[in-house]
């Protein structure tokens, strides 16, 4: 009897290959008449060409909406073409695992030119393999900790619902802080790693008054290949932060150790924004930055020379909280300032600050929470003035 169960089985499974390799074979002969199909090449998470002659379908899954969502599609390969797993020892750590966070080339025929874009998921609930991707449209640039210049074709995003983390908005900094509504996504790639909590990145398209942001959390494992930065406000400095074409008044200022290159000729090309990368003029003696700790909360955003004083606070409320302070980006002691700012330390994470000395005018105070780890980060500033 369980033998012939066991022949039976083998019987249906044998149908079952053979009408799947029967509608594979039919979709690659149909493949080009769909007028969704092309043909382009794909990238790995660093552009360099891993098939020049790919072929798919480029389907619309959401339209765009004002306010609301971006426009999505899907890219639709051949029946058994899975860039993740026919790629994925060409990663720059070959352990085996399958990754997206590829770029594919898509033609726009309205423009009758090629686009980049970025295949950030996959829905494998159908019978034949689709992928998510957005269209990169943004160029982002930001200084490491060993002053290195790094960019990457990245997609920002607005208006994205995600679980990893719900932050709280604020009319504090003038209404400044953003909490879930923009994020940036770009392949996980080496130099990517770079990036860490804390750094400020510019993503605006007015070079009067610049937008820059503060990484406040980060996801990279869901899906591998794939990095979500999400981000806070910050307040843009004009002593250390860019936004322009680099003329040689401001390239002997480059704090970058390596050359600062053109962006690619659609995403900026010799216009750049970049924070953090010029030179401080300072007004003390610089002394190496250190990094440490929960969430800071001021009611205000403002320091008037000789004026009230700010009360910062952490919560909930941090006994041992370590403070860092930060003029042009680089951290002071409360000694070294002492001169500058009345800074008192009330315990149980309160701390009053006030502006003393009016040589501070138009100069950013600000004070920052971590730990070693930067497992947790949080920061506010106060701007000074006459």
């Amino acid at each position: 009897m369980n033998d012939l169960f066991k022949k039976r089985m083998d019987q249906i499974g044998v149908s079952g290959n053979h009408f799947v390799d029967q509608s594979n074979l039919i979709v690659k002969k149909t493949f080009q008449n769909d007028q969704n199909y092309q043909c382009g090449v794909l990238y790995d998470w660093d552009l360099n060409p891993l098939d020049e002659s790919v072929e798919f379908k480029f389907e619309k899954h959401k339209t765009y909406l004002a306010e609301g969502n971006e426009v999505e599609y899907y890219i639709h390969f051949l029946p058994d073409y899975n860039p993740e797993f026919l790629f994925k020892n060409d990663y720059y750590r070959p352990d085996g695992k399958e990754r997206l966070g590829f770029y594919i080339e898509v033609f726009d025929r309205t423009k009758g030119e090629k686009d980049l874009w970025l295949i950030v998921g996959k829905d494998d609930r159908v019978a034949m393999d689709r992928y998510l991707a957005y269209k990169c449209n943004w160029q982002l640039e930001w200084i490491d900790n060993s002053q290195c210049w790094h960019s990457i074709t990245a997609v920002v995003r607005e208006n994205i619902a995600d679980n990893i983390r719900e932050w709280e908005t604020t009319t504090a900094m003038q209404g400044t802080n953003i909490g879930g509504k923009i994020s940036v996504i770009f392949p996980t790639a080496q130099h990517a790693k770079t990036l860490t909590f804390g750094m400020r990145v510019m993503i605006t398209d007015n070079e009067l008054i610049p937008r820059c942001f503060e990484v406040s959390d980060m996801k990279d494992a869901s899906p591998l290949g794939v990095t979500k930065l999400y981000l806070s406000r910050s307040k843009y400095n004009a002593h250390t932060d860019y936004c322009g074409v680099l003329n040689n008044s401001y390239l002997s200022k480059l704090k970058a150790v390596n050359n600062i290159e053109s962006l690619p000729a659609k995403l900026g090309g010799d216009f750049h924004c970049l924070c953090d990368c010029l030179d401080s003029a300072g007004v003390i003696e610089s002394t190496k930055p250190k990094f440490k700790k929960p969430t800071l909360h001021c009611e205000i955003d403002q320091l008037i020379v000789n004026g009230s004083s700010a009360l910062v606070q952490t919560i909930p409320s941090e006994s041992n909280v370590k403070w860092h302070y930060f003029v042009d980006n680089i951290e002071y002691t409360k000694e070294e300032l002492s001169d500058y700012f009345t800074i008192i330390d009330k315990g149980s994470g309160e701390l009053e600050v006030a502006a003393i000395n009016r040589v501070m005018a138009q100069y950013v105070l600000k004070i920052a929470i971590y730990d070693e780890k930067h497992s947790y980060y949080s920061s506010h500033e106060l701007e000074v003035k006459m």
